[in-house]
């Protein structure tokens, strides 16, 4: 399925998502996929870089620890991937060539207008039971 025909009245799954090649970003929350917005505003990026130096400064010393940046498919189930802004992963049997498979042990979520009711209620719910420190 290289453009997916997206359907609230369908349930999607890894395999689907790994299926899309239409060069647009998606994420899957619980089987409900969602086309995400073209790319963040400027300012988006100015506050996830100065964020990203940041978290990278404080884990300096911490060597297993890796600061990764979007995108990055996280894999948090059979039928969730999503695309935080920022995540950090210290347990290196969570990295594979394809992302993050299971919880990182940092979310960073920049809120845009756009995204703040998904990104602060949804994942945030997401993230909590999904083992997200």
């Amino acid at each position: 399925m290289p453009t997916p025909q997206l359907s609230s009245n369908h349930r999607y799954t890894v395999d689907d998502y790994l299926a899309w090649n239409d060069g647009q970003r998606y994420e899957i929350l619980h089987g409900d996929a969602h086309a995400m917005s073209p790319a963040p505003s400027w300012q988006h990026q100015v506050i996830s870089s100065n964020l990203e130096f940041e978290i990278k400064s404080h884990l300096r010393t911490r060597k297993t620890c890796h600061v990764v940046y979007a995108p990055i498919d996280v894999y948090l189930s059979h039928d969730t991937v999503v695309q935080p802004d920022i995540i950090v992963v210290c347990d290196q049997k969570n990295i594979e060539k394809k992302g993050c498979v299971g919880a990182p042990d940092l979310v960073v979520e920049i809120l845009s207008p756009s995204t703040e009711k998904a990104d602060w209620k949804d994942k945030y719910i997401l993230y909590e039971q999904s083992g997200v420190r």
